[in-house]
């Protein structure tokens, strides 16, 4: 017999809990593929596998566990993950699955060309990013046929907002230690102008750049206020002659011809001829509202990756509300269903009860 406390435990699951989503979805290629199909607008999308939390061990530094990793018919590579913590839904922590799967897909000596489309899907419970919309998605594309020159111009950008970062990042350091306040980014933008960096961005990018210096602040002020964190550690500077990330948000983000644009300085144009690094546009992305792109660099520049953010409009399923659902919840089988259209199914729960023994 079930205790009456297992049973009230079992009533508050929902599919948006990671473990119960990691069970519905195990080898059900079906029904992730019905997921994708609405989230992507492809209709066409054929799901060829699917594994549920996929573990990628990194022996340098942090592993990873995805709650579903797919596969289409086609090699592109699918990263579903469900939040209901507004905390770990970050968008570097999207970059991060995304990396980690190129770490683990590409094989020793292969060529980076062979790198496979990825998506990394966030299924949040609350709006994280605050836009009041109800749903934005990004795609994540390898960057492909540059240039040499456009090439080692993307890696001068990155370089240049790294070097921004590391600035307007002294600024604030030093006012911290100086008063120990906090030194917004509406105060420090100003204060950047004259730096030789930021001039050679493009203002957009270099706003951005600074915006993500004022972030990584208020995190550490956040951790500063928290009674959980014993000791808050000041925001680091990045690696010396590294490379950064490059964000492009609203009017700057210019797509022609089916080409993104990167948008630049008259400092740097002048230094250019006016030679602007075209790269090309997702065909699938053409007249969709796009919020954000980031190019951001991968193992120090050797090569880029692009994520598009963007907006789709809340879809009419047209469901139809005589049809229903009657579920019955249990252990060794986790819910055994039924509909009044006639169809019913079982739901292992066997793999549930596997996992947490792990725990």
């Amino acid at each position: 017999m079930i205790s009456a406390e297992i049973r009230e435990a079992i009533k508050k699951i929902r599919l948006i809990d990671d473990v119960f989503f990691a069970a519905c979805f195990d080898n059900n290629p079906q029904d992730v593929e019905y997921i994708l199909r609405i989230i992507l607008e492809i209709p066409a999308l054929k799901v060829f596998e699917v594994q549920t939390q996929k573990s990628v061990e990194n022996i340098y530094g942090r592993s990873v566990r995805f709650d579903v990793f797919a596969t289409d018919d086609t090699g592109k590579l699918y990263n579903v993950e469900v939040q209901r913590a507004d905390s770990g839904a970050v968008p570097a922590r999207a970059r991060y699955n995304s990396v980690m799967i190129d770490y683990h897909t590409l094989k020793k000596q292969a060529e980076f060309n062979e790198l496979p489309e990825t998506f990394v899907i966030f299924i949040t419970e609350n709006d994280v990013l605050k836009g009041g919309e109800t749903l934005k998605i990004t795609q994540l594309n390898v960057i492909r046929h540059l240039t040499k020159k456009e090439y080692f111009q993307l890696r001068e950008l990155c370089f240049f907002s790294n070097c921004l970062y590391n600035f307007g990042l002294y600024n604030v350091r030093q006012q911290y230690f100086a008063d120990k306040t906090f030194l917004r980014y509406t105060k420090n933008e100003p204060q950047c102008k004259e730096n030789e960096n930021y001039k050679l961005l493009q203002a957009n990018l270099a706003q951005q750049t600074l915006r993500d210096v004022d972030d990584a602040f208020k995190s550490f002020f956040g951790l500063l206020k928290s009674t959980k964190v014993k000791k808050a550690r000041l925001p680091k500077y990045r690696e010396k002659g590294g490379l950064y990330t490059l964000t492009i948000t609203g009017n700057s983000i210019n797509v022609k011809g089916g080409y993104l644009i990167l948008p630049s300085s008259r400092t740097y144009s002048k230094v250019l001829n006016d030679h602007k690094i075209k790269i090309r546009f997702p065909e699938r992305l053409v007249g969709k509202k796009i919020n954000e792109v980031k190019i951001i660099p991968q193992y120090n520049g050797r090569y880029f990756k692009i994520a598009y953010c963007y907006e789709i409009d809340e879809e009419n399923l047209n469901l139809n509300r005589e049809n229903s659902l009657a579920t019955d919840i249990g252990l060794d089988n986790l819910a055994t269903c039924v509909t009044n259209a006639g169809t019913s199914f079982i739901m292992d729960g066997r793999k549930i009860k596997h996992i947490n023994r792990q725990w």
